[in-house]
């Protein structure tokens, strides 16, 4: 009994262990058990509120400073799921290498979790799209991308997106239709 017991516990441990996840987060945790997790990791002024999405700014995630990320839910009445994940560092026009460089890392740490793709967007920068392998229904997917555009502000930046947009059951493709 005592070895059926322990069989069962190091299974559950694998699965959870292996769960795909984004800032220790796994996708398909509700909206208050993410909150939650945001807020003891950022503290509880750093992690905002917005119509269903959590948001989170001027943050550490490894090694790299992110200005702002938000993680986004699938609604269906009180019941919500974690589906994807958006995270932008942002740098004047003058930091060009500096950012590409950023890309390069960023890159490299995803590269070594995901089979990583090149292409080049429409402003000719290098970007990459991810693809993980299935692991408990979810198969990570995502993108990591280098834009020059005008913020809220009306100021020409550039911004490096690391956006994860998992492939699971769970997510409701035709929800937002």
């Amino acid at each position: 009994m005592r070895k059926l017991l322990l069989i069962f516990v190091l299974t559950i441990s694998t699965l959870v262990a292996s769960a795909q996840s984004v800032l220790g987060i796994n996708f398909g945790r509700p909206y208050s058990e993410v909150k939650e997790a945001l807020k003891t990791r950022f503290g509880k002024f750093n992690v905002e509120e917005d119509k269903g999405v959590l948001a989170i700014y001027d943050f550490n995630m490894g090694s790299i400073h992110f200005n702002s990320g938000k993680l986004y839910f699938q609604w269906d009445g009180q019941m919500s799921k974690f589906y994807r994940a958006e995270f932008q560092k942002w740098d004047g026009m003058k930091n060009v290498e500096s950012m590409k460089n950023e890309r390069m890392y960023l890159k490299g740490l995803i590269a070594s979790k995901y089979k990583t793709f090149e292409f080049k967007n429409s402003q000719g920068f290098i970007c990459y799209e991810f693809l993980g392998e299935e692991i408990n229904g979810i198969t990570m997917h995502g993108e990591i991308s280098l834009v020059r555009a005008k913020g809220k502000d009306d100021i020409e930046r550039l911004y490096l997106f690391l956006l994860y947009n998992p492939i699971a059951d769970f997510i409701e493709e035709n929800s937002d239709f």
